[in-house]
């Protein structure tokens, strides 16, 4: 799948040593380049600033759509009955 992928590093600390501390990482494609990116990242999930603001641009410029339309439900419409909705 196009999920991360996660893997356990270990180190020695140098303080606890013979014990050893485990880092969990997680590692992923860029949706924009496929470039890896290791989680946690500043720009996750993207590898760079230049892909997250790519990405925006892409949404911005109407390049993604979501392809269902959202049907509000009756019982949780917080708009359901105000005015200007065609009911009094």
């Amino acid at each position: 799948g196009d999920g991360a992928r996660c893997r356990a590093v270990r180190f020695s600390d140098p303080e606890r040593q013979p014990a050893q501390l485990c880092l969990s990482v997680c590692v992923m494609k860029c949706p924009i380049c496929s470039k890896t990116v290791e989680l946690p990242s500043e720009f996750a999930p993207f590898c760079s600033e230049r892909c997250k603001l790519i990405d925006l641009g892409n949404w911005a410029s109407e390049r993604y759509v979501i392809s269902t339309p959202i049907k509000p439900s009756d019982s949780n419409d917080p708009c359901a009955g105000m005015a200007g909705d065609g009911e009094a």
